[in-house]
């Protein structure tokens, strides 16, 4: 398989996610901000202090406004927003019909993030949106039906949408940056988006329990710092479009993590739909890659800290 390392590393990626949404539970009665800017800033000052070793050889310089903006325009939607947007949605929906619509991803990605022709416009790859129709499929039926109101569904969508540019944003600048010190600006930005929400809407601040705290430590190592660099290095590798299909190893990892820590229970449909799934990633990322896919070539910085790509 072409760029297996890559396709490894974006299902860990999403086996890490799809693992902290089953323990998620545990932190339902603590302050949602506050918690999630606390677990932003761990990721943050862990990914900081270990960007020496992940990237040795990476780029020395200050980021370019355009790639500042990006990456903020990352953690403000797939960070921040996609955290907030799923808390609302949880509490006008059920967890299925969110997992539906957000399981939708790998279709979205597949266009939007396909390489660029003509007029910069996205050129679809048709085998990797049919992988990546199977692979939402396959959500679809591991999640199976649930209620909603209107409102949820709208957040639902909301959530999608976050999801989706996480890795929109910010995929033409990963090989120019790093995966690495992307998701360290990440969730430093992200992080200080929080805290200031918490302060605004006035959160009442409390210790967390030992369960919680335990929680939100995995969450920031695990699901924020780890999870982030791996699913950037990959997007780098094999582009938006087909990374986008390993996200449907999430909710499949949400499922069998949550029926061990019993936080859920499986269903037989569990099964078909995780085949369903992986039997869609192997197809969209095997397509032909020989079209550039997440971004043009390594950008040389001049003196005050814009790139100059080589003609």
């Amino acid at each position: 398989m072409p760029h297996r390392p890559a396709v490894l590393s974006c299902l860990l990626a999403a086996v890490c996610v799809g693992a902290s949404i089953a323990v998620t539970p545990f932190i339902a009665e603590f302050p949602v901000l506050a918690g999630q800017a606390g677990r932003y800033l761990v990721a943050a000052v862990v990914l900081g202090l270990a960007l020496p070793r992940l990237e040795p050889g990476g780029p020395h310089r200050p980021l370019a406004r355009s790639e500042l903006g990006r990456i903020a325009l990352a953690a403000a939607t797939g960070s921040a927003g996609f955290n907030v947007l799923l808390v609302a949605a949880s509490r006008q929906a059920e967890p299925a019909v969110i997992g539906a619509v957000v399981g939708a991803s790998p279709v979205v990605l597949a266009v939007l993030g396909a390489p660029r022709g003509a007029g910069r416009w996205p050129r679809p790859r048709p085998r990797v949106v049919l992988g990546a129709t199977a692979a939402s499929a396959g959500v679809v039926v591991v999640h199976g039906g649930g209620a909603s109101t209107a409102t949820g569904l709208l957040l639902a969508v909301g959530v999608l949408a976050c999801e989706v540019a996480f890795t929109l944003a910010v995929a033409p600048v990963l090989r120019d940056v790093g995966p690495a010190r992307v998701s360290a600006w990440n969730c430093a930005l992200a992080a200080l988006m929080l805290a200031g929400a918490s302060a605004a809407v006035g959160e009442h601040l409390r210790p967390p329990t030992g369960s919680e705290a335990t929680t939100l430590a995995y969450q920031g190592l695990v699901m924020t710092a780890l999870a982030f660099v791996l699913w950037y290095r990959g997007v780098a590798r094999l582009g938006a479009d087909r990374a986008g299909t390993t996200m449907a190893a999430a909710p499949v990892a949400a499922t069998l993590t949550a029926a061990v820590v019993g936080t859920g229970s499986l269903r037989p449909a569990t099964a078909l739909g995780a085949a369903l799934a992986a039997v869609g990633v192997l197809v969209a990322v095997r397509a032909d890659a020989r079209v550039s896919d997440a971004a043009p070539p390594p950008a040389s910085a001049t003196a005050d800290g814009r790139t100059a790509r080589p003609a």
